[in-house]
This record gives structure tokens, sequence and C-alpha cells, in this order.
């Protein structure tokens, strides 16, 4: 993995990165929204309201799509492509992964489902100001019936375009933007992966705006982290990420089929001990996926410094 510079200056890559970023919001303003205030016929004004109607959950769940993509997977490969020689390797791309590896990210995300039940229930109790309860409790209603209205899903063909659009694909943008570009600048810049993996799983839960899942995200971010650090597979934190959604979507399935969907039905809040219980899972499932991961990384190297000896003396 060679700089395009020959030297890393990781607070330059950080502004970088953000500019990038910010290149892909105000791309997704231009673009998105005139194309979906012409197709929906409402004024620009009207595009948040029109979008919560539950006909138009279809076009909702295009624009997340759209818009994901534009404002972290071009990012992303932006970022990679100009900074690094070889971008597709420094974000991770790699055909080396087992089947053990992809079996324990499963039971990872498992275990990690118990302790962000937990720490959902540890994120209502939190004590706040008046205002802010009141403010954080408007913006979850919100959030929730946006989630309610794309999420409405009646069949099964709906249910497999969520999976893809609101499974799949944010799984995708995100782990390149976030762990792919995001998590290894800060991981350079404070030299303390710990440090790195937390700051971005920070962040990662707080563009989320949901203030009553902060907690809960910032534990999947951290855990996304780590799958990502400790194999250098950006495809295992993929498929992480995605199985996480994917779960969550399916629970939504079978409550709107069952006419149950609702907030209360959304809430899913566990007792302190199955979080702990949880949490000692999390930690026994790392310590085989990082011992399988080194192996796998002796192997991948190897056939790298293999494939350099016949290229560079054929």
């Amino acid at each position: 993995m060679y700089s395009r510079t020959g030297t890393i200056n990781y607070s330059a890559q950080f502004g970088f990165l953000l500019a990038a970023f910010g290149f892909g919001i105000v791309l997704s303003y231009i673009l998105l929204f005139p194309l979906i205030a012409w197709f929906l016929n409402v004024p620009m004004e009207g595009i948040a309201a029109a979008l919560k109607q539950p006909q138009n959950a279809d076009v909702s769940k295009v624009m997340q799509a759209a818009g994901s993509l534009l404002t972290l997977a071009l990012p992303a490969l932006l970022f990679a492509s100009v900074t690094w020689k070889r971008p597709f390797t420094y974000l991770g791309f790699s055909r080396y992964a087992s089947g053990k590896q992809v079996f324990l990210v499963v039971m990872i995300v498992c275990a990690c489902l118990l302790v962000g039940g937990t720490l959902s229930y540890l994120n209502e109790i939190i004590p706040l100001p008046n205002g802010w309860a009141a403010k954080f409790k408007a913006m979850e209603d919100a959030y929730a019936e946006l989630i309610i209205t794309v999420a409405g899903m009646k069949t099964l063909p709906q249910f497999l375009l969520s999976l893809v659009i609101l499974a799949l694909l944010p799984a995708l943008t995100e782990e390149l933007f976030f762990r792919g570009c995001l998590q290894q600048v800060l991981i350079g810049w404070t030299r303390n992966p710990f440090v790195g993996i937390l700051i971005t799983s920070i962040i990662f839960s707080a563009v989320h705006q949901s203030f009553y899942a902060f907690l809960p995200r910032i534990f999947l971010g951290m855990a996304l982290g780590y799958l990502f650090y400790d194999s250098r597979n950006i495809w295992l934190s993929i498929w992480a990420h995605f199985f996480n959604n994917a779960f969550s979507l399916t629970q939504l399935y079978a409550l709107s089929r069952a006419g149950k969907l609702n907030n209360q039905s959304m809430n899913d809040s566990f007792p302190l001990y199955v979080g702990l219980i949880g949490l000692v899972a999390v930690i026994g499932l790392f310590y085989s996926f990082r011992k399988e991961s080194n192996r796998i990384l002796a192997i991948r190297k190897t056939a790298e410094q293999q494939y350099n000896d016949v290229n560079v003396n054929p």
C-alpha cells in the first residue's frame, strides 16, 4: 500500500476526506432534490412531507440509496483514488477470507445485538434537561414514523427490494467511508487503534441523528471497526453491517405483515444481565476471530510475496 505523495500527512488526509464528504453532500442536493421534486410534482420545500406519505415509500428508499452513494461511497472512492496508488487495496478489498471468519462475524453480530439492547435501555434512562428530552423525543418519533413508512413491507418482492436498498447499500457505502477511509486516517493520525476506532464509531453514531440509539451504534461501530482492523478485509465488515441491517429489516417485515409495526414494537431493550452475557460472548468471539484473521493474513502475505517475486524477477 503506497501513498501517491510518498509521505503520509494524516491531518491533510482528514481535511481532504471532509472536503470530499462535503462535495458529496452538495452534489446530492444539486442532483437529487430537484429530481425528486419534479418526480413527485411538489415544491422543494414540500419534499420532506411528501416522502413521509406511504404511497411514496419506494421513492424514499431510492432517494436514501442514491444519497448514500453520493455522500459516502463517492467521497470514499475519490479519497482513496487521489491519495493512494492502490486505492482498492487501501480500502480493504481482499479475496482472502475463510468460512470460519464469515461464521464468526455472524456470531459476533448476534452477540452485539444483545449488548445493543442493554445499551439502548441505558440510553433511555440517561437524565436530560426537559427541553433536550422533548427535542430528542420529537426527533426519535419523526425517525420512527419515517421508518414505519419506508419499511412498511407487505409482500416478499418489497422485502427483497428493501434488503438491497436499506440493508446492503448502506452497509457497503457506510463501511467504505467510515471503516475504509475515516477509521484508517484517524488510527494513523492518533497512532492508537482504540482511539481511532472509538472516534470513528462516535462520528458513525452521531451522523444517524438518533440520541436513543447513540450508545448501541457506538458499540456496533466499535465491533465493525475491529472486524476491519483485525482482518484488513472490508468485505467482512460489510457482511457484518449487512447482517445487522437485514436482521432488523426482517423484524420490521414480520411486524408489518402482522399489522403490528408501530413505535412501541420497534423498541428493543434488554436488561443489564443480557448485555453482560452478550459482552462476554463478543470478547470470546473476537479472540477467535483475531486468531483466525492472523492466520489468513499470513497466507495473504505469503501469496503476495510470491506474486511480487514472480513479477519482479520473471
